[in-house]
């Protein structure tokens, strides 16, 4: 062969090569089009990534009108398909621009300092942070209770504490009025399990009590640090019989700056019987997904009215005139370390018997989510309980515009159109004359 002809077929043998990466990060950037619900300051979003996609694991919508900018997105904690964005404001309509990979010298392995949402492991607790700044702390390793508080009273499998941007305290553990409330809890009240009573809830009955039993996953990145861990309901009474078993993913991120920003957590809980005997939920005023507020915000029972904190729910409602109503959100306002700092508390359309009735405590800091206040339910292993509930925290007063968009953005989320996939190519494009 001569070298001219060398040349030539290297030519072309590089020519082809180069057309095949070309065509396959072409392949790799799917137009997309995706159409708020609303107008606003910031929406969190899923996708699903189309049919087709090559086994790219990072992956940013490059927005190109009404103007260019990017938006990092990320895994979902237990489908890698699903992608994870948050699209900050203002939003006005309709945006368009590609799907695409994050490019290789972007890429969180390359730059882990980039990464802002962080999981952290500490002896037994899982703290969540953004950019170094707390956001919760979820304990694996059991929680001992203070001098004066009976050993009993120790749990694992609940958040404490839940933080604003700014750094407050917004949850109690061990109080002692209710040293059987811990922070972010979820337990029932009036059970029946092999036909004998259990109280998961109240631990002074001694009856039963919730734990954690495993780590099952966990990551940080640039749009959300979370987890996801097994819990065991134990019955008590017949030694230590796990009666339920749930799981929670947790995911947890921030939305604008420590200021005006919130912390924003959304909890999934998977509950289903540990065996063929299934767990009967019995009527009753409470019980459920509960939340227990900071010590200082607990006065004397002589001032119910004047109690260091307020409540109002999405029908207008203060903890007076609310309790066992159906609202949207639960939002809880008091003073923290001189300041103002706000809970929001909200389930999923999706939540069985939704809008849930909730309990509103008269004079304490705490309310829960309580189907049961309708009347009974059984799960079983075939029919489990599946809830979810979106946690914001905020510096200031209530905002009850901010917690009505994020209300929306669940019930109606962001429209999202890819007009072309690999199973559905655009037409091919004919040159003129030909």
């Amino acid at each position: 062969m001569s070298w001219r002809l060398h040349k030539l077929w290297l030519w072309c043998l590089f020519g082809i090569a180069g057309l095949c990466e070309t065509t396959r990060a072409a392949s790799d950037r799917y137009p997309i089009k995706l159409s708020p619900s609303h107008s606003g300051h910031a929406v969190l979003f899923e996708l699903t990534l189309p049919e087709g996609t090559s086994h790219v694991t990072e992956w940013e919508l490059a927005i190109t009108l009404p103007r260019s900018f990017t938006i990092p997105l990320q895994a979902h904690l237990n489908d890698p398909r699903q992608q994870i964005g948050t699209l900050t404001g203002p939003i006005t309509g309709p945006l368009q621009g590609f799907l695409q990979p994050v490019p290789v010298d972007r890429r969180q392995t390359n730059l882990p300092a980039a990464t802002s949402r962080q999981y952290v492991d500490q002896e037994g607790r899982i703290r969540l942070e953004d950019d170094s700044h707390e956001i919760l702390t979820y304990h694996q390793s059991l929680s001992s209770p203070p001098a004066g508080i009976a050993r009993h009273y120790a749990r694992s499998g609940h958040i404490h504490p839940l933080k604003t941007p700014t750094g407050q305290t917004l949850t109690a553990e061990f109080p002692a009025d209710h040293a059987h409330q811990h922070g972010v809890f979820f337990a029932w009240v009036n059970t029946l399990y092999h036909g004998h009573k259990v109280d998961f809830w109240n631990q002074g009955t001694q009856l039963g009590t919730v734990r954690h039993a495993r780590l099952i996953t966990s990551q940080s990145g640039p749009v959300y640090t979370g987890f996801a861990s097994e819990l065991e309901h134990l019955d008590l009474t017949q030694g230590e019989s796990v009666a339920l078993k749930e799981t929670w993913q947790v995911m947890a991120t921030s939305l604008g700056n420590n200021q005006q920003g919130c912390h924003v957590v959304d909890i999934e809980s998977r509950q289903s019987a540990a065996s063929e005997t299934p767990l009967e939920i019995q009527k009753y005023h409470y019980g459920g997904f509960g939340w227990r507020g900071p010590t200082e915000w607990l006065l004397p029972q002589a001032e119910p009215t004047t109690t260091g904190c307020q409540f109002l729910t999405s029908e207008g409602h203060d903890r007076q005139t609310g309790n066992h109503t159906r609202p949207a959100w639960v939002a809880v306002t008091g003073t923290v370390d001189g300041q103002p700092g706000t809970v929001a508390i909200f389930g999923h359309p999706s939540n069985f018997r939704h809008p849930q009735p909730v309990r509103l405590h008269p004079d304490k800091p705490y309310f829960c989510f309580a189907p049961c206040v309708l009347g009974e339910f059984t799960i079983t292993t075939r029919e489990p309980l599946i809830s979810r509930y979106r946690i914001v925290t905020h510096s200031g007063e209530m905002r009850s515009e901010l917690y009505t968009q994020l209300v929306q953005d669940w019930s109606h989320p962001i429209q999202i159109e890819f007009p072309f996939t690999a199973a559905n190519p655009p037409a091919p494009q004919i040159p003129p004359g030909g």
